[in-house]
């Protein structure tokens, strides 16, 4: 009995030395099961089924296997090194005890399984040679030198069946392999047999279906083609009736621009020009000339009117015909190939009414805004190429220590009316032209800034033509791209940043004839020669000169849109001033 139990104790440490060696792909095996692989998600980029470096280790610790997290890491540097698995990213990263995802090699699942058949026949070895130990013992207790020997030749045969047997799985597995690769190739031949299949048979059908399809696009063709042939005529009416029609309206309306309209005088005397001009003041038959697209959605336009005077009467002073016509003709947001429809521009301009609610009225003299305009850092001088009117800024004018934002705001409003009352006939926007020479962050107030986007965006909906600033320094760029993100695609696509101020404006502002006639337009401050007069002798802004000024540039455009070119008259304003 005593021999029997060494023999058991020997078996034993024997089992524990060979699980010892074979702890590396025993883990391994076992954690093909156990730890969990899927995909993972890190920095918005998906890792395709794959483990975490730190969660093997901690099924190591419960399951036993290890005693501490640095034997962990140690394992699974073995299993790395021996290519069971490896960096989703970096295949030379090591593992350690970290969130690392790690994925586990195309040959893994195969050595697992190696390792389980070694596994299996270990087990049969271990219980071969406790059995033929038990024998020994119980038949010859003398004779312990058999016994060894017995043990021996029992192990060698368990060992040799194991090679036997671990062949035989490769094979099997080569095998299976293989026929995976020919039932593939195989169902990707039927798959190119049905597609020809299926294209032969669909050529031989469509020679029958397709014969009244042709049929009717034939019949289609030759009855477009008689339609062609009969509007040619009316073409032809059309083409030289209508041209007449036009020609004799544009006389009967030059003739009477050219002596008198209601609300001042248009050719003439400009000193008399004391009321303004404005859509009202004109015939129907100047407006058609000037907006033609106005008259042909005049219904929507009266709907729009009647809409907006229902919640607000004075709407029909406020917004011209022409004005509407803009809103409800620009593009949708969402489609822009399509125009707005009805209801946004609706709603566009009843916000925007709501919105000017809460600033001064318009029509009554704002003392906080005439205060700060002293200081001539905003004002309107001149038309463009255009014909509409020209708001010069001065930011660094103004005085941004001591700012009052809200009194700020009703003095733009204030100025943003002024301006419109000055847009002639058909005219709906104007134009902003900012002076940044010596613009720092100084002149930057976050709050006035994003007080006045509200009141262009909202409050005064498609009435900006287009923004000029410069010259462009670091300050200018950091307004604009700190308020571009806030601004509508529509708006950010009409601001120009300009690098050669005086070559800007020559080529897309100023309005005159050739460009040496232009360059002597230019403002003094963009080194031109033109003071633009709007300052007394105390050096403020006066009101009076700007207003008087612009009444005599008013009349002078008006003037060159109604008489005609080849008249020979000097009609620019300068010239008429002289």
């Amino acid at each position: 009995m005593m021999k029997r139990k060494n023999a058991v104790r020997i078996s034993e440490t024997d089992h524990d030395r060979t699980t010892e060696a074979m702890s590396t792909d025993t883990i391994a095996r076992q954690m093909m099961s156990n730890v969990k692989v899927k995909d993972r998600i890190y920095h918005c980029i998906r890792y395709k089924r794959c483990f975490v470096a730190r969660k093997a280790i901690d099924w190591m610790m419960r399951e036993g296997l290890v005693r501490t997290r640095a034997e962990g890491v140690k394992i699974g540097q073995e299993m790395h090194e021996a290519g069971y698995f490896d960096h989703v990213v970096n295949p030379d990263q090591e593992f350690n005890d970290s969130y690392l995802f790690f994925r586990w090699s195309k040959d893994s699942q195969r050595r697992s399984t190696v390792s389980l058949v070694d596994d299996s026949m270990f087990g049969q070895d271990n219980m071969v040679e406790f059995v033929q130990d038990d024998r020994s013992t119980a038949t010859q207790v003398d004779r312990s030198g058999s016994s060894d020997s017995i043990e021996e030749d029992a192990s060698s045969a368990g060992s040799g069946e194991m090679k036997s047997f671990e062949t035989l799985l490769r094979k099997s597995y080569d095998a299976v392999e293989a026929q995976k690769m020919n039932i593939a190739q195989l169902r990707h031949r039927i798959r190119l047999y049905q597609t020809a299949c299926v294209i032969l048979a669909s050529a031989v059908t469509v020679q029958w279906i397709a014969l009244p399809y042709i049929a009717a696009v034939v019949v289609v063709i030759a009855t477009w083609c008689m339609y062609r042939i009969h509007g040619q005529s009316t073409a032809v009416d059309t083409a030289v009736v209508q041209p007449l029609h036009n020609i004799d309206m544009a006389q009967r309306t030059r003739s009477t621009a050219a002596e008198t309209t209601q609300g001042g005088t248009i050719v003439g005397n400009t000193e008399g020009c004391e009321q303004d001009l404005d859509e009202r003041a004109l015939s129907p038959s100047v407006l058609a000339l000037l907006s033609p697209s106005q008259f042909q959605n005049q219904d929507r336009i009266d709907r729009l009117r009647n809409a907006l005077e229902t919640e607000f009467p004075e709407a029909s002073k406020a917004y011209t015909d022409a004005y509407l016509n803009a809103v409800l003709s620009a593009p949708d947001k969402k489609h822009p190939k399509r125009r707005r429809t009805f209801v946004y521009a609706r709603d566009k301009l009843l916000k925007a009414l709501r919105f000017l609610k809460e600033y001064t009225e318009p029509s009554q003299a704002d003392e906080d805004a005439t205060e700060l305009l002293k200081c001539g850092s905003l004002y309107w001088y001149g038309y463009d190429q255009e014909s509409r009117p020209i708001l010069w800024v001065n930011p660094t004018r103004k005085n941004w220590k001591d700012m009052d934002v809200e009194a700020e705001a009703r003095m733009h409003v204030y100025m943003l009316e002024y301006g419109i009352r000055l847009m002639p006939p058909g005219v709906t926007s104007f134009t902003v032209v900012a002076n940044c020479v010596g613009l720092g962050y100084s002149h930057v107030n976050t709050s006035l800034a994003t007080k006045l986007l509200a009141i262009l965006t909202t409050g005064y909906p498609d009435r900006l033509g287009d923004l000029y600033a410069g010259p462009v320094n670091i300050a200018l760029r950091s307004i604009y791209s700190m308020l571009c993100p806030l601004m509508p695609a529509r708006l950010t696509s009409k601001i120009t940043l300009m690098a050669r101020p005086a070559e800007t404006l020559v080529e897309s502002v100023l309005r005159g004839g050739d460009d040496d006639e232009k360059k002597m337009l230019l403002p003094t401050f963009f080194s031109g020669p033109l003071e633009h007069g709007v300052l007394d002798k105390n050096a403020e802004f006066s009101w009076e000169k700007m207003d008087q000024a612009n009444k005599v540039e008013k009349a002078a455009v008006i003037r060159e849109l109604l008489v005609p070119e080849s008249s020979g008259a000097d009609v620019s304003p300068h010239a008429q001033a002289k």
